[in-house]
């Protein structure tokens, strides 16, 4: 190990020894307080200490989750160019296919994977990027059939459905997108509770305000739908499909999309703005939050 890295591990307090549950949470910890460039340096210097395939697959992961997040606060801080965002998050997803090839099995790895290539074609945009739309989806069902629990892979492809068009230019759906991300929203509010993450991800909460003021069904309309939604979720035979009509196995919350939209981001701003210390993270989902309602009004 080089001197560097032993002053980086000792700056963090951590000691550099095999990765041990320790360790892995330190990084997630640091995650939730959006201290990303030091997971950079403290994945870097346990890789070659890690004992086992899987071991170095979950420090790689989250090495690639670290630095789609630094491309993305980049991005949206106005520090980082398109084309040096675009860099990294190459990086993030090589990154993510080393860790998919070192443990087949793991959820984590597949997400992070299409995760990075979402944002980098989300910076391309859309109609430039519809040839790697399968693909992302694919990495996020495959993150779903391992672990059908895992919300961030909903969140994932609830955005997909939303954002794309339908057929036959594309998979675009947009009550597929309002289902995905209530599992999404569902999944987080459970892990919340929990204790399992730390720190709320209100963006959970606006990217569904957004897919149900775009959907724009009427409170009539949401009705109807429910009990044929309630259908398809009966019959559903995979993780995407019991997403995909997620909705119907819950309640309806009442009145039409907008109302529900508004009333979820006016939670959200609500929220934030008491934050007395806000992270990066709090502060871009404000400003999101705050956007969203200026236009719809």
């Amino acid at each position: 190990m080089t001197r560097t890295a032993v002053l980086v591990i000792c700056a963090l307090g951590i000691a550099a020894l095999p990765l041990a549950a320790d360790t892995v949470a330190e990084l997630d910890r640091l995650h939730e307080a959006d201290r990303h460039e030091q997971i950079v340096s403290l994945v870097n210097a346990q890789l070659s200490a890690a004992r086992t395939n899987a071991d170095r697959a979950a420090l790689l992961w989250r090495l690639s989750r670290a630095q789609l997040t630094l491309a993305d606060y980049g991005r949206w801080k106005g520090e980082m160019s398109d084309s040096d965002a675009t860099e990294l998050l190459r990086e993030a997803e090589a990154n993510a296919k080393r860790a998919i090839d070192l443990d087949s099995r793991a959820a984590e790895p597949r997400f992070w994977k299409g995760a990075a290539m979402g944002l980098r074609g989300q910076i391309r945009g859309v109609l430039n990027s519809l040839f790697m739309a399968s693909d992302v989806r694919d990495y996020a069902v495959e993150a779903i059939d391992r672990n059908d629990r895992y919300g961030e892979a909903y969140y994932l492809l609830g955005q997909l459905f939303r954002e794309l068009p339908g057929r036959p230019l594309s998979f675009g759906n947009r009550d597929a997108a309002v289902s995905l991300l209530r599992k999404a929203v569902d999944l987080h509010e459970q892990e919340y509770r929990d204790g399992v993450v730390g720190v709320r991800y209100f963006d959970n909460y606006t990217q569904l305000a957004d897919a149900l003021w775009r959907r724009n069904n009427s409170a009539d309309r949401r009705r109807r739908n429910h009990a044929q939604a309630a259908d398809r979720y009966r019959s559903a035979s995979t993780p995407l499909e019991r997403g995909s009509t997620f909705e119907g196995s819950q309640p309806l919350p009442s009145g039409s999309d907008r109302e529900e939209a508004v009333r979820l981001v006016e939670m959200v701003v609500r929220e934030l703005s008491r934050v007395s210390e806000p992270t990066t993270r709090d502060r871009k989902d404000l400003e999101s939050a705050r956007k969203l309602l200026s236009d719809w009004r």
